[in-house]
């Protein structure tokens, strides 16, 4: 009597151990974010004002073979009213969404003049420095994160499988 309770106990524990470690480990979606710039452009605002735009893409990659599920991004400091809408819940395998970014802001004209209109050169702060969080679920309902870290030309991506520390 006492083996066949051994034997069931053993499988038990030895199937929660693989439920678990295919859960937290094997089964991980990794979501990258990248900026990509679709070009600048400008308006006139009035008496000397112009009113310049910067045009990028939001490419959210799934770069793993594991849907990544229930989306969420937390913008921190970022002006997220300037990003559309995200129609999407998940990213599939090794697929990519994107969300549009039209930011603006207006300037002097003499000002825009001086610098020969290089817009890089008057790219506002929060385009220059950004940090988001993405969050997301595989399908075992296991959480995971992305930070994602802008500063300038630098773009960088860490993953992780507990809430990251923000900065």
């Amino acid at each position: 009597m006492n083996a066949i309770l051994i034997g069931i106990s053993t499988s038990l524990i030895t199937g929660l151990i693989i439920y678990l470690v295919r859960k937290y480990y094997f089964y991980q979606p990794k979501v990258e974010i990248n900026f990509h710039n679709k070009g600048n452009s400008s308006s006139y605002e009035g008496h000397n004002k112009l009113r310049l735009f910067w045009n990028y893409n939001i490419v959210l990659k799934n770069i793993t073979k594991y849907d990544a599920i229930s989306l969420k991004i937390n913008f921190q400091d970022f002006p997220s009213n300037y990003v559309t809408k995200q129609y999407f819940t998940h990213v599939k395998s090794l697929s990519e969404e994107k969300l549009k970014l039209h930011f603006y802001s207006i300037f002097d004209k003499n000002i825009v003049e001086s610098t020969k209109n290089r817009f890089k050169e008057l790219m506002p702060t929060e385009l220059s420095n950004v940090t988001l969080t993405l969050t997301y679920y595989n399908e075992m309902n296991k959480k995971f994160y992305t930070k994602y870290l802008k500063h300038k030309e630098e773009e960088e991506n860490s993953f992780y499988k507990t809430r990251p520390k923000i900065k």
